[in-house]
């Protein structure tokens, strides 16, 4: 049987992993004033425009999240059809044989 249990909005908001981080702030800062250059383009471009301001009333730009470095592939595999049937258990480690 089903039981309900109450939750306070509070509760929710605050749980782990839904609290706002900088990251997350960064974002909405971005979507808002992206938002208000579409709607007010000449007026926003003129406020920055020309001017040497602190780093915080600079332009907005997207975080930078964990940049990986690009490499080339060390070796590239066939891809091709898989012709077997995965009816049985023996069909499939063929399967994952002829994929690894």
């Amino acid at each position: 049987m089903l039981r309900m249990i109450p939750i306070k909005p509070f509760e929710f908001l605050s749980t782990q992993g839904n609290e706002c981080d900088d990251i997350e702030d960064q974002l909405s800062n971005l979507f808002i004033f992206e938002a208000i250059h579409n709607a007010f383009k000449q007026e926003v471009d003129h406020i920055f425009e020309g001017r040497n301001l602190p780093h915080y009333l600079r332009y907005p730009q997207p975080p930078v999240i964990d940049v990986i470095q690009v490499e080339e592939p060390t070796f590239y595999t066939p891809l091709g059809a898989i012709l077997t049937s995965e009816s049985t258990i023996d069909d499939i480690y063929e399967v994952l044989e002829n994929i690894y």
